[in-house]
């Protein structure tokens, strides 16, 4: 998932796309129950108009030091994930050969 804030495109962590918005999920549920339990159903939807309002204010004063800083942090956990996973699959090979090698001829 990527996401265009301030003209750039923001390539998000799948793992913390689907954290967030189970959080986010947890919180609309925490929020529609206490607006149930006061009997002011507008507090649900009010907080779901400052949400967004705060969420936008937010975003648009992100700068574009900040951005690169987010893009480059991004950027640098895939790297690292890339590397790791050729590790690990380097790993299974040489673990492979060795198996293989330490069979038993017929």
């Amino acid at each position: 998932m990527k996401i265009t804030i301030n003209g750039r495109d923001i390539p998000l962590n799948p793992t913390e796309v689907r954290a967030a918005k189970r959080t986010v999920a947890k919180f609309f549920k925490r929020i529609e129950d206490l607006s149930a339990e006061a009997r002011r159903p507008t507090f649900y939807f009010t907080t779901i108009i400052m949400m967004l309002l705060m969420s936008q204010n937010y975003l648009e004063l992100a700068d574009e030091d900040f951005l690169t800083f987010v893009y480059e942090s991004l950027e640098k956990t895939r790297k690292q994930q890339i590397e790791m996973a050729k590790k690990k699959k380097a790993a299974l090979m040489a673990k492979a050969v060795e198996t293989k090698s330490a069979a038993p001829k017929s």
